[in-house]
């Protein structure tokens, strides 16, 4: 993988262990600390370290070398005052990208406000947010199943004027093993188009496969 992160997930509820899951299936090193001994013994195997303890405590953060993560999400539950103490803690590590779930209005402008970015509450966008840290040029993700998903991203200048042939896709499943579902062109919508069809800056173009053969192609 040419950028493989470090990530740290704050809380291993359904929101953080999807996060978490999907990371590590991406080939990320993926971090999961929760004070609940039960849910750290759920994610054992599933993601790269998964470790009982508070990250509410700057002590535990420095012991488990969180200093040294590229990014780190806060994905604590109800409480916002745990939530918010974790935000602070990683942000003073000065670690790049902290992500923090929001539960409010005022939760969401308050984690603004240290300069983290707010990340939605439900459960199953835990995902797509893991595709955006990664994959930012993907809009929308849908998971078919383990490693298999839909996703939607805009057209750049790589490949903007060219057709799907130019760009490698001699078949439904050709050089980057995905399949093409649909380009959207402004509000103009082309299901299973040719290879012939020529992609324009800004065109939307809806594919299915493997995650990271996605990921490739999107890149």
């Amino acid at each position: 993988m040419a950028n493989k992160l470090q990530v740290a997930i704050i809380g291993l509820g359904r929101f953080g262990s999807n996060v978490a899951r999907t990371l590590f299936q991406s080939g990320h090193d993926v971090l999961g600390i929760d004070i609940n001994e039960e849910k750290v013994q759920e994610m054992q195997g599933k993601i790269t370290y998964a470790v009982q303890g508070d990250a509410t405590q700057q002590v535990v953060l420095n012991e488990l070398g969180v200093k040294d993560y590229n990014a780190a999400v806060v994905a604590i539950g109800d409480d916002l005052g745990q939530s918010i103490t974790a935000t602070v803690l990683l942000k003073s590590l000065e670690i790049p990208d902290v992500y923090s779930r929001s539960h409010s209005d005022i939760h969401k402008q308050t984690i603004e406000k240290l300069e983290a970015t707010p990340i939605s509450v439900e459960e199953d966008m835990g995902s797509l947010i893991a595709y955006r840290m990664t994959k930012p040029n993907i809009n929308e993700y849908m998971e078919i199943s383990e490693n298999f998903g839909i996703s939607q991203f805009k057209i750049g200048n790589e490949f903007k004027e060219r057709t799907l042939r130019e760009i490698g896709i001699k078949t439904p499943r050709d050089k980057y093993s995905i399949s093409i579902i649909a380009i959207t062109h402004n509000e103009d919508i082309t299901m299973s188009p040719s290879l012939d069809t020529i992609l324009h800056l800004g065109d939307i173009i809806t594919v299915c496969g493997n995650d990271e053969d996605v990921g490739r192609f999107s890149n």
